[in-house]
């Protein structure tokens, strides 16, 4: 009695997780609990492999359920989607995205070509936005695509990318006239000032004048006054808002000027004009540094 017992509670088992004791099953689907199992031509379950069935590619781990999600295979990472298909090109996974070779799945890292456009996808296979890529030497602008045969603004610095995507910084300002680049070191916009704070804009017209004392940059840019002490009256200069030169010689000796802000006194929450007059310029030419700053 106990023996037939036993043999019915078996049978009752073996039919609610989808199987029957003599039942077979050849090039199918079968679900097991939660899991789903897939049986080849030989009646077998698939296991540790990944494996074509109709309509779509799906791996089996050691005990053969079907799996999903990213799957590490003989150390390639693929992804399997909540079906368990294997999935191919661009996908968003988590708000992030990654690109799986067409033929086989697997995660690309490094540089990818889509179409005419290159991207990069770091060693975790997400691919990178408004960053710095491979040793910062290119470029990948919002929607991850390589800048190239541009000019780009990034932190304050305006970039020139060539035809292959090597980018350098372009000058702020240049006069041919004097073979003179000026290259802004300064992120703007920027607040400045000891006690009376000042925002610069990144608005800035430069001049090279001649004079009978040498070369003279004049910078002109807005200016506005954002903050004053406890004991301010409510409208001040910027006087104390410095802009410095700082040059390079052909013998490789730095040197350095600046000057003060030239301005009217300005009203607290008002723009103005400034005007920096800086001096000398070096007569033959060269690249030359600028930034903003305070005593």
């Amino acid at each position: 009695m106990n023996k037939l017992r036993a043999m019915i509670v078996l049978y009752i088992i073996l039919v609610l997780f989808g199987c029957s004791p003599n039942e077979k099953h050849y090039n199918e689907w079968v679900m097991k609990g939660n899991n789903n199992y897939y049986y080849d031509n030989s009646g077998n379950i698939v296991k540790n492999a990944e494996r074509a069935i109709i309509d779509g590619t799906y791996y089996f781990d050691g005990q053969g359920k079907m799996c999903t999600g990213f799957q590490n295979i003989n150390g390639k990472k693929k992804y399997f989607d909540e079906n368990g298909k294997r999935l191919y090109g661009w996908q968003r996974i988590d708000n992030n995205y990654y690109y799986f070779d067409n033929s086989n799945g697997e995660m690309q890292t490094g540089w990818v070509k889509d179409y005419d456009n290159w991207y990069y996808c770091g060693a975790d296979g997400i691919m990178q936005k408004n960053s710095w890529v491979d040793n910062n030497r290119y470029y990948v602008d919002n929607n991850g695509i390589m800048q190239k045969n541009t000019t780009v603004n990034i932190e304050g610095h305006k970039y020139t990318f060539d035809s292959n995507g090597t980018g350098r910084e372009a000058p702020y300002f240049s006069d041919p006239n004097w073979n003179i680049n000026i290259y802004l070191k300064t992120k703007l916009p920027i607040i400045l000032g000891n006690y009376y704070k000042f925002k610069i804009y990144d608005d800035l017209t430069m001049d090279v004048v001649p004079t009978n004392r040498g070369l003279y940059l004049y910078v002109r840019g807005i200016v506005e006054f954002v903050n004053q002490p406890s004991y301010g009256s409510g409208t001040h200069e910027p006087y104390d808002v410095i802009c410095r030169l700082s040059m390079v010689d052909d013998k490789g000796v730095t040197s350095s000027t600046k000057a003060y802000a030239d301005s009217n006194s300005i009203t607290l929450g008002e723009k103005a004009y400034a005007t920096w007059k800086i001096g000398t310029l070096p007569l033959m030419g060269g690249n030359i540094d600028m930034e903003f700053l305070t005593d």
